[in-house]
C-alpha cells in the first residue's frame, strides 16, 4: 500500500485512538478523513479528543506552519480532537528553541505504529516517494508510542488559533502553494 492508503485505513478502522506527529501538517484530505474519524467516535459514543495530532513545526521558518495549518488546527479542535504544537523551550529543561523534532509517526488504538518520511501534507500524501515501517509487532509500537509520544508529552501545548482573518489568509496561500511546501 501506499502510505496515503495506508494512513487512510488506519482512520477507518481506529476504534480507541489516534495518534500522530508530523513537522508539516497541510493535507485538506488527511483533514477531511479526521473529521470524518472525530464524528464517527462521538456517533459510537467515544472521546475524539483520543484523536491527538502534534505538529512540530517548521524548524527552519519559525512561524510559517503555524501560519498554513492555523486554518485546519481550528477545523479539527472545532471536533474535538486534541492539535497540539511541539515547543521544546522551557525554562531549565533540557531542550532549546532551536530543537528540531522531524520524527513521521503515527499509532492506532495502541496495535499499529508507523515510523518514517512521511510528512501529512499534500507532497507526502500524493506526489513524492516517502519510505517508512507499518507494523503491528508489538515491541515496535510500545518502543514508537514511549520514545516519540510519550516522551514529548510535557512540551506539547494545546494549538493557539489565530484570528479568522489570518486562518483564512494562510489557508488560501496554503491551498494555492499546498504541492510545493
Amino acid at each position: 500500500y501506499s502510505h496515503r492508503t495506508a494512513l487512510m485505513m488506519a482512520l477507518a478502522s481506529a476504534n480507541r485512538s489516534f495518534q500522530m506527529v508530523v513537522p508539516f501538517f497541510n493535507s485538506p484530505l488527511l483533514v477531511k478523513h479526521l473529521i470524518r474519524t472525530a464524528r464517527r467516535f462521538k456517533k459510537e459514543g467515544r472521546d475524539p479528543s483520543k484523536i491527538r495530532i502534534v505538529i512540530t513545526g517548521n524548524a527552519t521558518q519559525p512561524g510559517t506552519s503555524d501560519f498554513f495549518t492555523n486554518h485546519y488546527a481550528f477545523l479539527l479542535q472545532r471536533e474535538g480532537i486534541s492539535v497540539e504544537a511541539w515547543k521544546p523551550s522551557r525554562p531549565g529543561e533540557k531542550y532549546s528553541e532551536t530543537a528540531v523534532h522531524h520524527a513521521k509517526s503515527w499509532i492506532v488504538d495502541n496495535k499499529i505504529a508507523y515510523l518514517g518520511s512521511a510528512n501529512a501534507n499534500v507532497r507526502s500524501l500524493v506526489q513524492d516517494w516517502e519510505v517508512g515501517v507499518l507494523t503491528d509487532e508489538k515491541s515496535f509500537v510500545k518502543d514508537v508510542s514511549k520514545k516519540i509520544f510519550d516522551a514529548d508529552r510535557k512540551y506539547c501545548e494545546p494549538v493557539m488559533i489565530r484570528p479568522a482573518w489570518q486562518r483564512r489568509i494562510g489557508h488560501a496561500i496554503n491551498i494555492l502553494m499546498g504541492p510545493g511546501l
